[in-house]
C-alpha cells in the first residue's frame, strides 16, 4: 500500500512540527506501507527528514486562499487518488468523494463560536467561518478522524452528526531537548515567569502582565518573559495593558518570535510557566513545559485540566484577580511548586513521538483495510 500525507495547508507551526517528529521515528512498513509520498511546498518538504521510504512531490499553490481552495478540492485531490492508497490530512480540510482519507482535527477556533467571535468581523473571523463549513464537510466524509484531545472529540462530536466513538484520540509528542528535571525555586530571588505562545485574542498576555503588575505592587520579585510572534489587535490590547504600568519595562521583557530550536533554553532559564489561553485542542507548549520540569500556572478552559490534571495550579484567564491569586499561591508556596512539578514531569513521560507515530500508523492501517 502507498500512504499519502497533505501537507498542501501546512506551512508552520505545531502541525508541520507534528509531522516533521513523526516521520523521524515512523515506521511504515511495519503497518503495510511500502512508500510514503508527501505533498507540499518547497519550503514545507525541505525540512522532512530523509528516507528511503519516503517521497516528497512539490504541489504549487496561489497564496488566495479560496483559489488555493479549489486549487487543492479540484486539482490535488485528482492528483492523491492516483497515486496513494489512503490520504492522511492533518490540516483537516481536504475533501473528496473518491478516494479514501483519513482527516484530522487541531485548530478548535474553527469550531468554539465564542472564542473565534473574538475576532469578530476581521479576516480570521471570515476564514475561521469557511474552515468551520469547511471542515465539517472534510469530517463527514472521511473514513476516519484522529482528534488530539478528548476535549476536541467530545466537543466536536456534539456539534456533528457523525458517531465518533470509533476515532482514536492521540496525543502530540514533546522533543528530548525540553526535558529537565524539576528544581526548587528560591522565593528570595526573582522569580522568572514564563509564557510562550502567539499573542493573539484568545491568549490573554495582558491579563497576565496586569496581574504580575499587581504582584509587584505587593512586593514580590518577579518577572515576565513573553515569547511568540503577535496578531495586530492583540498586541495593541498588550500595549495598552503595558503603558498602565510605566514600571513594566522593568519586569516584562517582550521577546516576540523566538526559533523553535533555541525556545529549549528560555524553559531552562525560568522558575514557573504561565499559560492563560482560553482555547486549545491540545496545548503543545503546556506539555513542552511540563518536560522542563516547571510548576504551571494555567487557564483552567479547554482541554488543559485533561493534560495537566492535578498537576497544575489554575486560574479563571479572563479574570486578573484569579491569575493574580494563582500565583502568588505559586510564590508563596516553593515546595508545593515543587510537587506538583515532578508530577507534571512524570506525566509527560507519556507524551512521547514514537507512541504518536505508532499509535497513527496503526489506526491508518486500520482505515486502509476497511
Amino acid at each position: 500500500m502507498i500512504l499519502g500525507i497533505d501537507l498542501t495547508n501546512i506551512k508552520k507551526g505545531g502541525g508541520l512540527t507534528h509531522i516533521c517528529e513523526l516521520l523521524k521515528v515512523a515506521q511504515p512498513q511495519r503497518y503495510g506501507f511500502e512508500q510514503v509520498i508527501v505533498w507540499g511546498n518547497a519550503e514545507t518538504l525541505a525540512l522532512l527528514p530523509n528516507s528511503d521510504w519516503l517521497k516528497t512531490a512539490i504541489f504549487p499553490q496561489t497564496q488566495q486562499p479560496f483559489e488555493a481552495f479549489f486549487q487543492r478540492m479540484f486539482f490535488f485531490s485528482n492528483i492523491a487518488r492516483k497515486h496513494c492508497d489512503l490520504l492522511f490530512s492533518p490540516g483537516g480540510s481536504f475533501f473528496s468523494t473518491k478516494m479514501a482519507y483519513v482527516s484530522m482535527s487541531q485548530n478548535m477556533l474553527v469550531f468554539e463560536k465564542k472564542e473565534r467571535n473574538r475576532f469578530r468581523f476581521r479576516f480570521n473571523w471570515f476564514r475561521y467561518l469557511f474552515l468551520s463549513a469547511l471542515q465539517n464537510w472534510s469530517f463527514q466524509q472521511a473514513k476516519g478522524i484522529i482528534f488530539i484531545s478528548e476535549y476536541a472529540k467530545h466537543y466536536i462530536g456534539q456539534r456533528l452528526i457523525k458517531d465518533f466513538s470509533d476515532f482514536p484520540v492521540i496525543y502530540h509528542g514533546v522533543a528530548d531537548r525540553f526535558s529537565q528535571k524539576p528544581k526548587m525555586f528560591n522565593p528570595k530571588a526573582t522569580i522568572r515567569l514564563l509564557y510562550i505562545s502567539t499573542i493573539s485574542l484568545y491568549k490573554h498576555q495582558w491579563n497576565v502582565v496586569e496581574a504580575v503588575a499587581k504582584l509587584r505592587e505587593d512586593g514580590f520579585l518577579v518577572n515576565l518573559d513573553l515569547i511568540g510572534d503577535f496578531y495586530r489587535p492583540a498586541w495593541q490590547k498588550l500595549q495598552h495593558s503595558l503603558a498602565k504600568f510605566p514600571a513594566s519595562k522593568d519586569f516584562v521583557k517582550v521577546h516576540g518570535a523566538v526559533n523553535f530550536e533555541a525556545i529549549a533554553t528560555y524553559y531552562q532559564q525560568a522558575d514557573i510557566f504561565v499559560f492563560a489561553s482560553t482555547c486549545e485542542n491540545m496545548p503543545n507548549i503546556l506539555v513542552e513545559a511540563m518536560r522542563a520540569g516547571l510548576p504551571i500556572a494555567s487557564s483552567d478552559y479547554g482541554p488543559m485540566p485533561e493534560i495537566l490534571g492535578d498537576a497544575a495550579f489554575y486560574f479563571e484567564p479572563l479574570d486578573v484577580n484569579s491569575i493574580y491569586e494563582s500565583l502568588k499561591m505559586m510564590l508563596t508556596s516553593p515546595e508545593k511548586c515543587f510537587e506538583k512539578a515532578e508530577k507534571a514531569f512524570a506525566n509527560a513521560q507519556q507524551y512521547s513521538w514514537q507512541r504518536c507515530a505508532d499509535e497513527t500508523f496503526t489506526f491508518l492501517q486500520k482505515m486502509a483495510k476497511v
